[in-house]
């Protein structure tokens, strides 16, 4: 199936006299003709046009694809997502997951209804994959680390859509590192749904690695049950343009939700992080830190939202999001946001932005340093807890990037 972005907002397009598309993709196209895509400028919710955001991409082709040659069988428990795609002879599953591949939409219809409308980028993505991965994982079960590979080499701005959906039965404790690896110039669009049921613990690092030509557009809608634990830990860096949108509805007591993202943006790359954390029941609690470190024309941006419904007492959440910038030209936005319906909770939120002092440049010159090895010095230790926080699987490449980012040379126009 072929088709171009422009017909995704052609009210008259043969995409749209198509009788086989269903209500869930019709409903997708309304959102995007309706709101448009978002700004790569911050300016709250508003949106613009798709054009000028996706430039030249063409469209997607929804055809199966196989792995590239080179590319062999992964020996570590591992799913592998190409071009859009789930590709079975890559992947490594364990014993405890089963997956399969599933034309049932009437799942994304709750998705739909639960994201903001102003969150076009999760109904392209609805619109452009008629097909969803469902993934489930066995109550009780143990896993240690599973690898979720995203792996995309489409040329000349071809655009890819993708839903998958992870069920995680009851007592079960899981560790994911997923990795959104674009190879050439394309635009991603991904849907995620995480369901975490009673008592179940889910840790995900998020690793988006270096592709300065691509775009990476993530939406994810996460339930949490009573007792259940999310952390997740996110890396964002060095993309033309990556926006990921994080929702985390706490709807059962004592749900416990921590995320942390660090955002490096340099030289006219925009990096984006939504987070919507609704705690919907009572004794829930929630933390949110993000730090961003920006260069030369590079922009990072925070937006998060502490929501407390009336039901929600004895609620604890905090939301703090930190931002440097390193050289003229360089941006960083935040938009920290509380509300509150609940008398009994404790919610704090806080942000700072600013440049590295120079006093403490002096004092480190003062001690033999010149000013770029003090910068990466002061830098990595702005820097050094959210690497911490990494799984062993991808700390050592997070400080990788973090290092080869302190390297970047300097853009001047």
């Amino acid at each position: 199936m072929k088709m171009t972005m422009a017909a995704l907002f052609d009210e008259n397009s043969e995409w749209e006299k198509n009788k086989d598309i269903d209500d869930i993709a019709r409903q997708a196209q309304q959102r995007l003709q309706k709101s448009g895509m978002p700004k790569r400028q911050w300016s709250g919710w508003e949106h613009e046009t798709c054009y000028d955001l996706l430039n030249e991409a063409r469209g997607y082709v929804s055809d199966k694809a196989s792995m590239p040659r080179g590319l062999v069988k992964l020996n570590h428990p591992s799913v592998v997502f190409y071009n859009g795609s789930y590709d079975e002879k890559a992947s490594s599953l364990p014993q405890e997951v089963t997956l399969k591949e599933s034309l049932e939409r009437k799942c994304w219809q709750t998705y739909l209804e639960a994201t903001p409308s102003e969150e076009v980028l999760a109904a392209a993505a609805l619109m452009l994959q008629p097909r969803s991965v469902e993934m489930d994982i066995k109550r009780g079960s143990q896993i240690e680390i599973l690898h979720i590979y995203h792996i995309m080499d489409k040329k000349n701005g071809d655009v890819l859509g993708q839903n998958t959906r992870m069920n995680i039965d009851k007592h079960c404790q899981v560790k994911v590192v997923e990795h959104f690896h674009c190879l050439d110039e394309c635009v991603y669009l991904h849907n995620g749904w995480i369901h975490v049921k009673e008592g179940a613990h889910l840790t995900k690092d998020c690793l988006v690695y270096p592709s300065p030509s691509s775009q990476l557009h993530v939406g994810r809608y996460h339930h949490l049950e009573r007792n259940s634990q999310f952390n997740q830990v996110s890396m964002m860096q060095d993309t033309r343009y990556a926006r990921f949108y994080d929702q985390v509805d706490l709807a059962g007591p004592n749900a416990d939700a921590q995320m942390k993202s660090l955002l490096l943006a340099h030289a006219k790359q925009h990096v984006h992080h939504l987070i919507s954390m609704n705690h919907l029941a009572p004794k829930t609690q929630s933390k949110q830190l993000c730090k961003g470190v920006s260069r030369s024309k590079g922009v990072s941006n925070f937006f998060g939202k502490i929501y407390v419904a009336n039901a929600a007492q004895q609620t604890d959440a905090s939301q703090i999001n930190h931002n440097i910038l390193l050289e003229e030209g360089a941006a960083a936005h935040s938009k920290p946001e509380l509300e509150i319906f609940a008398d009994d909770v404790k919610c704090a939120h806080g942000s700072t932005l600013g440049q590295i002092e120079k006093e403490k440049l002096r004092y480190l010159a003062m001690r033999g340093l010149d000013e770029q090895a003090a910068k990466k010095m002061l830098i990595v230790g702005f820097v050094a807890e959210m690497i911490a926080s990494f799984s062993d699987q991808a700390r050592c490449k997070v400080a990788e990037w973090v290092d080869g980012f302190m390297k970047l040379k300097k853009v001047l126009n």
